[in-house]
């Protein structure tokens, strides 16, 4: 973790120099790196400061992060911004995470029975439209 530390100091006035926005600048200065895990490098903002995480979340903002911390980790990495500077933070991310992956799997998998469920009727009427027919 110290070393994580050394090297957020060491990006951050390069950052600085990349972005635009006393918003950015705010953020970057409130935030601090939590973890870095599976080429994630989770970058927090304090709870008080939480809103300032939107500055930092913008598309072009996080592609320059990963940009900048690919370079000095040697490696591609992806950034995740997180509220909260603890590691129970990011813990508590990763519990929402996958929480939201679970109930996104339930909904992808009622919308294939809802599908399989209607292509069944759809062919029942067929049949009863073509015999009907036949009539």
């Amino acid at each position: 973790m110290a070393e994580l530390t050394e090297i957020w100091k060491d990006l951050l006035p390069k950052l600085r120099e990349a972005v635009t926005g006393v918003g950015v600048w705010t953020a970057l200065n409130a935030s601090r790196p939590v973890a870095y895990e599976d080429g994630v490098l989770v970058i927090g903002v304090p709870h008080e400061d939480a809103e300032l995480a939107g500055h930092l979340k913008v598309v072009t903002t996080k592609r320059i992060l990963e940009t900048y911390a690919t370079r000095a980790l040697g490696q591609p990495i992806q950034v995740k911004i997180i509220d909260g500077v603890a590691q129970s933070d990011w813990e508590a991310q990763k519990r929402r995470d996958a929480e939201a992956r679970r109930l996104q799997e339930l909904n992808m998998n009622k919308m294939r029975a809802e599908m399989t469920a209607r292509s069944n009727w759809e062919s029942v009427y067929d049949q009863l439209a073509y015999r009907c027919s036949a009539l």
